[in-house]
């Protein structure tokens, strides 16, 4: 999980490009949410997708509000 979007989103591409996996990872930008919502939504993320499901994903915070 991160907030460097700029970063992450070209590692992401380049990974992917050379056919590899990594983890998953999740962006959201700084400042946007209070702790208590980001875990929220990570907890959101993490009951709906599986570790294996989150490899080579790239995911955006904000779509995983409570639900």
């Amino acid at each position: 999980m991160t907030n460097n979007i700029c970063d992450y989103t070209a590692l992401h591409s380049r990974w992917l490009a050379k056919g590899r996996l990594h983890a998953g990872i999740v962006l959201f930008p700084q400042q946007e949410y209070s702790i208590g919502e980001i875990i929220r939504r990570l907890a959101h993320l993490r009951r709906t997708l599986t570790a294996e499901e989150m490899q080579g994903r790239l995911e955006w915070l904000s779509a995983w509000g409570a639900h």
